[in-house]
């Protein structure tokens, strides 16, 4: 089974972590028998301009909108497989999967919304 349940960031008490547009910052996590973990954040790259954040904040890497409430992790990469001949290290892991969605490698720290030609 490859498939993880997404769980929000609470923005009660974690106010500052955020998406691009708002939105709380998604993870997935697929439990296994294991004691095990895999930490895997998703990579994407950062914003270069406030007008590029903008236009990203619209899509998947800037926001958690529409995010599914389950997701297949086999279709990002073979560390995310069962089978112990293909992914020997991390078949029987506990998976945690970090969306990417803050435009700055995961160290966003923005107390107020930034404004960007009156968006």
């Amino acid at each position: 089974r490859t498939v993880a349940r997404r769980h929000l960031v609470p923005q009660e008490e974690y106010p500052r972590a955020a998406c691009l547009d708002g939105t709380p910052p998604a993870i997935y996590v697929r439990r296994s028998a294991s004691r095990k973990w895999l930490l895997f954040l998703e990579g994407w790259g950062f914003c270069f301009s406030l007008e590029d954040c903008l236009n990203r904040a619209a899509t998947s890497h800037g926001s958690t909108d529409g995010e599914p409430h389950h997701l297949d992790l086999r279709s990002h990469g073979p560390y995310f497989s069962t089978d112990s001949i293909e992914n020997p290290l991390l078949h029987d892991f506990n998976w945690v999967f970090v969306r990417y969605c803050d435009g700055g490698y995961f160290a966003g720290d923005v107390a107020e919304p930034v404004v960007v030609n009156t968006s």
